[in-house]
């Protein structure tokens, strides 16, 4: 995806520079990880736990940050599910709670 995404911008050495590659967690329920490895990182399967930046998929540098109960409900038997992921970060806009969609971002302000 990082290709991908370099190759539409109007300079792809120096956007290959801005979006960095990440191994980075993330914490679930163990009945979506299912859904998640068939279909991948989707917003609709957002919104349950903590959205304070709005609903999206939310990931963290630290596993003890992902398996918070919150974030990582255990099931039944006390086990939590966590994905380690490799994730492309590179843009980002400033969130907003509850919103479905990242805000058109200015990129003058690097909001």
């Amino acid at each position: 995806k990082r290709a991908a995404t370099c190759s539409r911008e109007d300079d792809p050495d120096k956007a290959r520079r801005r979006f960095v590659r990440a191994w980075l967690f993330h914490g679930c329920s163990s009945n979506l990880a299912p859904k998640i490895l068939q279909q991948g990182f989707n917003r609709s399967f957002c919104g349950k736990h903590a959205n304070f930046f709005g609903k999206g998929v939310y990931f963290a540098r630290d596993a003890s940050y992902s398996t918070y109960p919150l974030y990582c409900e255990p099931d039944a038997k006390g086990s939590q599910t966590v994905f380690l992921v490799r994730v492309v970060t590179g843009e980002f806009c400033r969130g907003i709670k509850n919103a479905l969609t990242p805000d058109l971002r200015n990129a003058a302000k690097n909001q």
